[in-house]
């Protein structure tokens, strides 16, 4: 089978850890599970996976996890999946990342995602870009970017035709929370300037919380995902108005948001 491993975050991931990991195991993929301090059944559940095992993990954001990963876990000429826990490889995809693993020509391969609401697939209305999973090792692949991180210009991706799935069940708390957690890492990068055209809109006006649902409804078709596809804007529209409290916060002298 194909000659990579894969590198799983995780915290409190027993309601999707094991979806992860159950393809992974069966097509033998050697797999890292990185627990940054699961008090839930995380470690119990991926210890009863054959070719599973897990390291405790200092996570601090998904820029320096990818770095870590990329730079000091993978040789130079291996490759790596990094998957979040709520990720899933499909069977269509592992060919294709056998074959590119094989020609040794991409060093980021980027899959489309299908995404999913408490299990249920979001036929239409997503608004979630393809995810760079598969890394050659040696070298950092990311640049901060707004709230989130984006790839370094110039390298050699391929986008793979087979999707990943994208299906968080943890509920809607943990949502807020994660929310919350990169609503803070906005407001401390806008400090630096270092923002991508959305993230400056969201900086000024709360104009992406009506976009971006819209977007969803309308020009990607929710609307006729019934109502995985309202509740999906809906979940847009609250993570955009974290994200501008944040940005207004942030602007006040002196504010202290914290817990």
């Amino acid at each position: 089978m194909p000659r990579f491993e894969a590198f799983v975050l995780a915290k409190n991931e027993e309601r999707n850890l094991a979806r992860c990991l159950e393809p992974l195991s069966r097509h033998g993929i050697p797999t890292i599970v990185l627990d940054s301090g699961s008090t839930d059944r995380t470690r119990e559940i991926a210890e009863s996976f054959p070719n599973v095992t897990v390291e405790a993990f200092r996570y601090r954001n998904h820029l320096a996890s990818y770095d870590e990963i990329t730079t000091t876990r993978l040789q130079a000429a291996g490759y790596g999946l990094i998957l979040d826990a709520d990720m899933v490889i499909t069977e269509a995809l592992f060919p294709e990342l056998a074959r590119a693993v094989e020609a040794g020509s991409t060093e980021v391969g980027i899959a489309p995602v299908t995404m999913f609401w408490l299990g249920k697939p979001l036929a239409f209305g997503s608004l979630y870009p393809p995810k760079p999973i598969l890394f050659r090792g040696g070298r950092s692949f990311f640049e901060p970017a707004g709230h989130g991180e984006q790839l370094t210009p110039g390298l050699r991706t391929g986008l793979f035709q087979a999707q990943i799935l994208h299906d968080d069940r943890k509920g809607f708390g943990a949502f807020i929370a994660s929310q919350v957690r990169y609503s803070r890492e906005f407001a401390a990068r806008a400090q630096g300037g270092n923002l991508t055209w959305r993230d400056r809109i969201r900086l000024r006006s709360p104009a992406m919380a009506v976009v971006s649902p819209l977007a969803s409804l309308l020009l990607r078709g929710g609307l006729f995902a019934g109502r995985v596809g309202f509740v999906y804007a809906l979940d847009r529209l609250i993570a955009e108005l974290i994200l501008f409290r944040a940005a207004v916060v942030a602007r006040v002298p002196g504010a202290d948001d914290g817990e």
